[in-house]
Formats: C-alpha cells, structure tokens, sequence
C-alpha cells in the first residue's frame, strides 16, 4: 500500500492508498481544541451514534550512533517497552488526524482529556487496554469506552468462517487485522525502522516517515472499527 505525504509546516496531508488524510502535529490546547470542534462538526451534534476515533501511540527508540531512531518490535505492536512513558499520540476520526507530543506539548490537555472522556467517544486500537492504562498513568488522560480490535476482528471473523476454520487475529498487526476487516486491498505493513526527529537528534520535527506511519496506524484502527462496528 502506497503512503505518501505533503507538508506544510505543523500541517500534514497523508495519503494512504488513495485515502486523504488531513494531519495536525498540534502545540497548543487551543490547536487541540480547533480540531476537536472541527470534528464534532463533520460528525454531527445531532448524531446518535458514537464517534469512532482511531488510537496509535508510542515512544522513541534508544540514542544509538546517527541519532535518535525509532525501532519497532512487530511482534509488540504499539506501545513498545512498557516501562518508558509514551512520547507521541495519534487520534484520527474519519479523514482527520491529530499528532501530539505527550511530554511537551498541549500541557493542560483539558480538552482532550474532555473529549476523550465523552460517553461518545470510542477509542479503537491495537493493545488498546496496555496503552489506555499508560496514559492514565502518565498523564492523566482516561479512556472509559475502549475497543481492543483484535477481539473485535476475532468476533467478526467467527461469526462468518466456516467451523474449525476461523482465522487466529489475536496476534495480528494493524496491517493484517485490515486486509481481514477491510479487504485484500488494504496491504499496509509497519516500518522495521525508522528515524524518529528529521534532523536526527532528541529535539525538533518529527520525520516525515513517522507521521506516515503513525497517521496510517490511527487511520486504518478508526476505518476498522467505523467497518466492524457497522458490521455488528
């Protein structure tokens, strides 16, 4: 599956396959705000059904020779060793993604505590319950309505395989759980590896191939849940 990127400054737009995704890397409570509002506009205030926001998270990688890289761990999935907080959070609903910086940015972070606090919101993801406890933990953020997808795409899987021959998704990637939920079309794999910063050292923007891969992760989690959740 083909992900490219445009930039502009702290905006973003990523495309995954031919899906246009519009990404904020936000600074500010006020930026956060601004795009949860937009949001809730594209969704609708009349609407009664609950927003499906897609969840990636994670932190960087060791300072090993040619500055600070990312590496991922697969078989791990998001949220890589549990003992180091999470740095960056991506949220996507719909076409719109939100890129914050745990530690330094957005410091109040009472809007999207808020927001996702509301009763209709419901976060989706990958290791969701590993990685809601971690934000609680570290920053204060709780997150009552949670989706592991995993057992979500399981439940669906069953529910239409022939007996003895339902697939085992519990260890699935994000990549694998689309191709099941989505289609055969959807042929996203994650990065082995991948520079954390641009210009390579612990400080400045985030390289273009982690918006990618942290944009397309949010996506995909939100599309899988929005498709499932349709489903059921």
């Amino acid at each position: 599956m083909k992900i490219s990127i445009e930039r502009n400054d702290r905006m973003y737009t990523v495309t995954v396959g031919e899906e246009p995704i519009v990404a904020l890397w936000a600074w500010t409570d006020k930026e956060v705000k601004e795009f949860i509002n937009q949001v809730r506009r594209i969704h609708g205030k009349r609407n009664t059904q609950d927003l499906i926001v897609g969840l990636w998270a994670d932190h960087s990688g060791n300072n090993y020779s040619g500055g600070w890289n990312y590496f991922y761990d697969s078989k791990k999935g998001g949220g890589g060793d549990g003992n180091r907080p999470l740095e960056v959070m991506a949220l996507c609903a719909g076409h719109h993604c939100l890129l914050i910086e745990l530690q330094t940015a957005c410091k109040e972070k009472k809007v999207l505590r808020d927001f996702l606090h509301d009763r209709k919101t419901v976060v989706v993801g990958v290791g969701i319950d590993r990685l809601a406890k971690k934000l609680e933990e570290e920053n204060e953020i709780l997150i009552p309505k949670t989706v592991e997808l995993r057992r979500l795409a399981a439940e669906q899987v069953e529910d239409g395989a022939e007996p003895g021959k339902a697939l085992k998704v519990e260890k699935c990637s994000i990549g694998e759980l689309g191709r099941v939920v989505l289609g055969e079309e959807v042929d996203y794999v994650r990065p082995t590896k991948i520079r954390w910063r641009e210009n390579g050292t612990n400080w400045g923007p985030f390289s273009n191939d982690l918006v990618k891969c942290s944009t397309a992760e949010a996506f995909l989690a939100a599309q899988i849940g929005a498709k499932s959740n349709s489903s059921s």
